[in-house]
Parts: C-alpha cells; structure tokens; sequence
C-alpha cells in the first residue's frame, strides 16, 4: 500500500483512539483536564494526517529511525538507455528519458569587441523560444581526464629506456645513444608539464526530457525533442550541436566525469616528488 495513504490511516486510527479513550473517562474535574489532554492530541493527529499527503517524505525517516537501515528509495536513480544516448530513470509507473545535446562554442568572451558580445547576448537569449517544451542549457567547466595520455608518455618513456639500455649493452655509436636520450629527455619533460597543470574544458550543453508509460516510447519522445532542439539550436547559433552518446553523456552528470580522480591524483602525486606539497 502506498505510504502516503498508510500513514494516514495510521494518525486516524490513533486520533480515534483518543477520543475513544475521552468517551470511556468518568466525569469529574481530573478526567475533565485528561479530557482536553486527549482531545488536544487527537486533534494533532487529525493534522498530521492531512498533512502526510504533502510531508510524507519527511514523516518516515522520523518513523523508521530505530531501524538499522532507512530505505528512501529503493530504485536505481538512473541508468544508460539501451540506444546509448539518453539516461531513463523511473518515478512510480513512468518513465523518464533525458537527453543531453552538446553546443559548440567557437568563440570567446575575451576575443570580442563589445558589439560582438551584444550579438552573442541577443543569439543566447533566442534560445530560450526554440522549444515549446522545458529545457535546461547548462555550461560546466571540467577538469579533462588525461589518465590515457599519461598512460601512453609513460610507456614511451620506458621503451626509450629500454632502447637506452640495449644500446648501452651493444656499445653502440655515441650519436644513436645520444638520440634516444634526448627522445627520453623530450618525453619526461612532456610528462611533468602535463602532469603538473590542470587542463580543463568548457561544455555547453542542453538537456531535455520525456516520460511514457513504457521505456521504449519515453526514450523516442526525447530523442525526437532532441532532434528538433538540434534543428533550432543550429539555425539560431550557426553550428551543428550534436546528441552527447556514451560515456559522453556521464560528464554531464557523474562528479567523476567532471572532477577525474585519477588526473587530480597524478598531479598530487607529482607535486609530491617535487616538494611542493608537504
């Protein structure tokens, strides 16, 4: 039974108990004070339960506090959609899917004459009327994930000093030894340059929703929004917006995707060995 239409039962029952206990007291000026006693509880639990409608989810945590364990909500927040482009999250019997659509920005605040940001003011705020459904545009600033290309640095350093060493043993010309040291000087001073900066990334993006009874249909209606959301957001800006697919979709909405630990790490690491951080 639904815990909204349980607990409203609940304070009934318990208001009624009180005024059958008011009912089963012997008259008298010490029942009569017990009387209003019960009276004013019963008619807080008249109140409670009209207010459970609206406060139920308040009102449980209370009530299961004595529990080891509080269930809030017992379904996945999210998931990937099975077309790989939309999350689906599910509220009671429906379905919603939300699709993210990347926007493209080309130029820079910084870069513009005062004219130019007018413009691009006035084209932003075009926006807003594109769609008739409701739309989040959102712009993030993210730290990049570089753990694959500091990966790769990693292991050209140590091919270069395996070829060091071979060349070393083979007592091979002094220019060649000379070369692959200086490929190894190359690759370790790219790996502390990129290894000590943040490099980050601006994302400007929009998200909008759909629901339906079923998942199938609430991820089509979203990615036909999507689509004419792409149309609009393309003839107003002059770019080509495109539907964020993938592991593209989880930086919108994993802190991780936004904030690498493994990138932040490496930099910690690295200013460790160089003392900067104590």
């Amino acid at each position: 039974m639904n815990s909204k239409i349980l607990l409203l039962i609940a304070f009934l029952v318990l208001a009624a108990a009180c005024l059958a206990i008011i009912a089963s007291l012997p008259g008298g000026i010490g029942y009569d004070l017990l009387k209003l006693l019960m009276l004013a509880i019963a008619m807080v639990f008249v109140i409670l339960a009209f207010a459970s409608r609206y406060y139920t989810y308040l009102m449980m945590p209370f009530i299961q506090q004595r529990r080891q364990n509080i269930i809030l909500n017992d379904q996945a927040p999210y998931w990937l959609a099975s077309t790989n482009d939309a999350i689906v999250s599910k509220h009671g019997t429906d379905f919603i899917a939300t699709t993210f659509v990347n926007i493209p920005i080309y130029v820079s605040a910084s870069e513009m004459s005062d004219e130019e940001k007018e413009n691009f003011a006035y084209q932003m705020s075009r926006l807003v009327g594109i769609s008739s459904e409701p739309v989040k545009y959102s712009t993030a600033l993210r730290i990049m994930d570089k753990e694959s290309y500091i990966t790769k640095i990693k292991v050209a350093i140590s091919s270069s000093e395996v070829e060091e060493a071979n060349l070393m043993q083979q007592s091979a010309p002094k220019d060649q030894i000379e070369r692959v040291r200086g490929k190894l000087a190359m690759w370790k001073k790219v790996l502390d340059h990129i290894s000590s900066t943040t490099s980050t990334e601006l994302v400007t993006y929009a998200s909008i929703s759909a629901s339906g009874t079923k998942e199938y249909e609430a991820i089509t209606l979203a990615q036909q929004k999507a689509r004419d959301l792409i149309n609009g957001i393309g003839s107003t800006l002059g770019v080509v917006p495109n539907i964020a697919v993938g592991e593209d979709i989880l930086k919108f909405v994993e802190p991780e995707h936004l904030i690498p630990t493994s990138t932040v790490s490496e930099e910690i690491t690295r200013k460790i060995e160089k003392g900067e951080v104590e």
